[in-house]
């Protein structure tokens, strides 16, 4: 398989040695943009197909994929927390540098992990101290282009459009300028999109004018309308405070599954059509399982040095520190030879349907 030209960094050549124990033949990606961006990048770079969607809450696998072929995929855009399952994702996952994360597969890539960036020196708020570091702020989707030496598309074309609003990084690089900074010379020192995101990528007319346009494209084909905070930043121009979050193609309770697919599959064609990324489009949903998601609210609940156990203990499948004082895990998900779940809520073969 042609792993494709890696840029000369030092993370870059780790990332280089992660991606080529993967099999490029399957991947499982988040429903939202970045994960969509992400599976089309590998798609069109190594003909991998797209085996699945892990919401988190649900895993939804298409087209009679095998249980081998899911635990065989790389997971994109996701930081899972069973042995032999490899992924590349962005979020928080250190509770704290004791650990080790024994139960993740170590061959999995993530700039926090490798970074050591830790819950207890993260979410400092858009006040941070200079000289400090937060999470890492960007998508999974950047530091994917950036280790194969992928070129940024032109200014001001929808793709280039993409890439910023994936994740929410064009108000990331506003609200939080600082970190921002700080990660931009630490993994992508070349001038390109990265650069132009913390270099006034909001003041240029021309990209509020692409970017509410892909936004506008984006809902139209059925992404969620709903901001990624609960008020917007008064950091964020006021002409482009509108444009936050629209990153998710929601899966609501009870939705036929098949008309989930119809309206992802929309979204996909979209940006593979705006990228030029190809990935096969998935033709049918063939089962769909359920986890069980809960919460720590507080870091102190779990000492230093003993988050590796409760990881075992409460059988995490995935997880992610997702603000100062909350983590989110999923459990009741294995997959070794089989699938098994909480609850197996969909089977295309059987046309069984909880509700």
């Amino acid at each position: 398989m042609d792993k494709g030209i890696i840029v000369s960094s030092f993370w870059g050549n780790d990332f280089q040695k992660s991606l080529e124990q993967w099999n490029g033949e399957y991947i499982v990606t988040s429903p939202d943009i970045d994960g969509i961006l992400s599976a089309c990048l590998l798609g069109e770079k190594y003909g991998a197909r797209l085996a699945g969607i892990y919401t988190t809450r649900y895993l939804i696998l298409f087209d009679d994929v095998s249980a081998t072929d899911i635990k065989n995929a790389l997971w994109l855009d996701h930081d899972i927390s069973h042995e032999g399952i490899q992924c590349m994702g962005q979020h928080l996952v250190d509770h704290s540098k004791l650990d080790r994360l024994s139960k993740r597969e170590k061959n999995s890539f993530n700039p926090n992990n490798y970074f050591k960036q830790t819950w207890k020196e993260s979410f400092h708020g858009s006040n941070m101290k200079k000289g400090k570091r937060d999470k890492y702020p960007y998508a999974t989707v950047h530091f994917l282009m950036h280790g194969l030496g992928i070129k940024d598309p032109d200014l001001y074309t929808n793709h280039f459009h993409l890439l910023a609003h994936a994740d929410g990084s064009w108000a990331t690089c506003v609200d939080y300028a600082e970190n921002t900074d700080v990660w931009w010379r630490l993994m992508f020192p070349c001038q390109g999109l990265i650069q132009i995101l913390n270099s006034g990528y909001t003041a240029d007319h021309r990209n509020l004018v692409g970017h509410t346009r892909i936004v506008n494209d984006l809902i139209n084909l059925g992404i969620a309308k709903r901001s990624s905070r609960s008020s917007p930043s008064t950091l964020i121009p006021i002409d482009w405070r509108g444009l936050q979050g629209k990153q998710s193609i929601s899966y609501r309770k009870n939705l036929d599954p098949q008309i989930w697919l119809t309206k992802f599959n929309g979204v996909l064609r979209y940006i593979i059509s705006e990228t030029g990324w190809k990935i096969k489009i998935p033709q049918f949903v063939t089962s769909m399982y359920r986890g069980l998601v809960l919460e720590v609210s507080n870091r102190g609940d779990i000492k230093d040095g003993d988050f590796d156990q409760f990881m075992f203990d409460e059988d995490i499948f995935s997880h992610a520190i997702t603000g100062a004082g909350t983590m989110r895990f999923t459990k009741r998900i294995s997959i070794t030879d089989t699938i098994d779940s909480y609850e197996e809520i969909y089977s295309h073969n059987s046309i069984f349907f909880k509700k």
